[in-house]
């Protein structure tokens, strides 16, 4: 890679990991949240396009929009809408930090269905990896939480499962 694609994506990655404590702060000021979305998803829109562009600028990519995939594109926009919504209304709630380590324990839910529905083995590392991330939850969580707050904290796990 070239280094200005890393420097870009390091931008990328640092914009999306400041992203939580933004909106709590924007709450707090009085913006609403659907506001902060729109803004959140028009500047990733303006900083992803360029790298896009820079990506395929000299390659020829093939789109099928066929009816499959058409129906695969709605489906994969509607949960990820919901996990969108759900997160940051989570947000509005409770902490942004453990609602944030909440609403990315979907990896182990992926997991958990995948045993369940696909009949998928999970590995040792995954194992460890889930009983890492129960105990670090654990830990983080003060379990002594107001009844908004456990609102919040249910938000962010039903992201995680959208």
């Amino acid at each position: 890679m070239r280094k200005i694609t890393i420097i870009y994506l390091f931008i990328l990655i640092l914009l999306w990991g400041i992203n939580p404590p933004l909106l709590k702060i924007g709450e707090i000021l009085g913006s609403s949240v659907s506001a902060l979305l729109i803004i959140r998803f028009l500047l990733g829109f303006l900083l992803l396009t360029p790298l896009i562009k820079y990506i395929f600028k000299n390659k020829k990519v093939k789109i099928y929009l066929n009816s499959q995939n058409i129906i695969y594109l709605l489906i994969i926009s509607i949960f990820y809408s919901l996990f969108v919504i759900l997160y940051f209304m989570g947000i509005t709630y409770a902490s942004p930090s453990i609602v944030t380590t909440l609403a990315y324990t979907y990896v182990f839910f992926i997991m958990m269905f995948s045993a369940i529905l696909l009949h998928v083995k999970p590995g040792l590392t995954q194992i460890i990896g889930s009983i890492m991330a129960i105990i670090g939850i654990s830990l983080v969580e003060n379990f002594a939480v107001s009844a908004t707050e456990l609102f919040g904290y249910t938000l962010a796990l039903l992201s995680a499962l959208a």
